[in-house]
């Protein structure tokens, strides 16, 4: 790959397909706005259209997306109170106010104040102008929830530091102190190097966390493949001892650090593993299709699943563990790690579960274009 095409590479990486629900009763503003995000041709906008408040709440409890393009007018909601509605149901999105009259403008500003990313007049904006509102305001909330999960992380590292790494110290302190009462002394040794074995483990993970964002700088064209020939290398004894089935598809070739792919594939069939229903062996399936820009690749299993009520999106979060987690070995780290490798690609990672079925990460990387 020379010069040029790495750079284009880089360009194709960092952008991403930008999910909107445009809420707008009129369908003539509504053809506008569909007409300006078609005509975009940098970015891929996969837009839904709706023309009431009632239909946006429905379709924003079963999806998520990247922005809402609100209209502050409808024929079921108007002003700041039709603004407060859709905000509490809008999950992580941007959210952009599409209005007109002299009534909506002074709704959007206080809006503005609680929430809203910005505000374009329907007599005022041309096509590049709201584009390029769309975009800022995207980019604008995605650097808003990462600082949001930056803050998480950091919070919960401090917690972790002052309580989960002081644990392993406190147990072998009280250990020690059996021997004064003549303890075995192979229950006090075994007892240390479990302590002392789990605490190391947490702070590899805690390394290979932080070094994600200094691995990223390495990417290069890699056969996918290669990658998670290597990750299950790394987890040969696990595969042997658990007698795991592995069903593998040939993978595409994508612009990635190959280490942290490698790591991803490496946590994300290790959890397969461990996650594993009892007495039955762990048969993972690991397959990859194209969308876009994108390559999106999936590993399947067939263990215990995540339960029902769970909130899928947590399990990601750092220190964060399912509910089905106790007795199973594990730091409550390795899915931040995926997360943030994913991320930091300029892909996303999501799951989807069943009990009776188990359990499919998927995640989405730049293909080579």
């Amino acid at each position: 790959m020379d010069l040029r095409q790495r750079k284009k590479q880089e360009e194709v990486s960092s952008l991403t397909d930008f999910t909107v629900l445009h809420i707008e009763d009129d369908h003539i503003d509504a053809e506008w706005a569909q007409r300006a995000f078609s005509e975009y041709k940098d970015v891929n906008f996969n837009v839904e259209w709706v023309r009431t408040a009632s239909s946006a709440k429905d379709i924003l409890s079963k999806k998520e997306f990247d922005l809402i393009v609100l209209d502050l007018s409808l024929p079921d909601g108007f002003g700041l109170d039709l603004f407060k509605e859709i905000k509490e149901v809008s999950g992580k999105a941007a959210i952009v106010l599409f209005s007109g009259t002299v009534e909506e403008k002074a709704a959007a500003i206080e809006a503005l104040d609680i929430g809203a990313q910005d505000y374009l007049s329907k007599d005022e904006t041309n096509q590049a102008v709201f584009i390029k509102s769309i975009r800022y305001a995207i980019e604008r909330n995605k650097l808003i929830q990462s600082l949001n999960r930056k803050n998480k992380e950091l919070d919960a590292f401090s917690h972790m530091v002052s309580h989960d790494l002081k644990n392993p110290f406190t147990a072998i302190k009280a250990t020690v102190d059996t021997l004064k009462e003549a303890a075995s002394i192979q229950k006090v040794k075994e007892v240390v190097d479990n302590r002392v074995r789990g605490m190391s483990q947490k702070i590899d993970a805690l390394l290979q966390f932080a070094s994600c964002d200094k691995d990223i700088s390495n990417k290069e064209e890699i056969d996918l493949s290669i990658c998670l020939e290597n990750a299950l290398k790394n987890l040969n004894a696990d595969i042997g001892r658990e007698k795991a089935i592995i069903h593998r598809e040939p993978l595409p070739h994508a612009f990635v650090s190959s280490l942290l792919v490698e790591l991803l594939f490496q946590n994300l069939i290790s959890n397969a593993i461990k996650f594993k229903k009892p007495n039955t062996s762990p048969e993972i399936f690991i397959s990859s299709r194209a969308d876009g820009d994108f390559v999106v690749v999936s590993v399947k299993d067939n263990g215990v699943g995540i339960a029902e009520d769970e909130n899928k999106n947590e399990i990601f979060g750092l220190f964060n563990r399912a509910k089905n987690s106790q007795g199973i070995p594990g730091s409550g780290i390795g899915l931040a790690t995926c997360r943030k490798i994913v991320e930091s690609h300029g892909g996303k990672i999501w799951v989807e579960s069943d009990s009776k079925q188990g359990t499919t990460f998927y995640f989405s990387l730049p293909k080579i274009i």
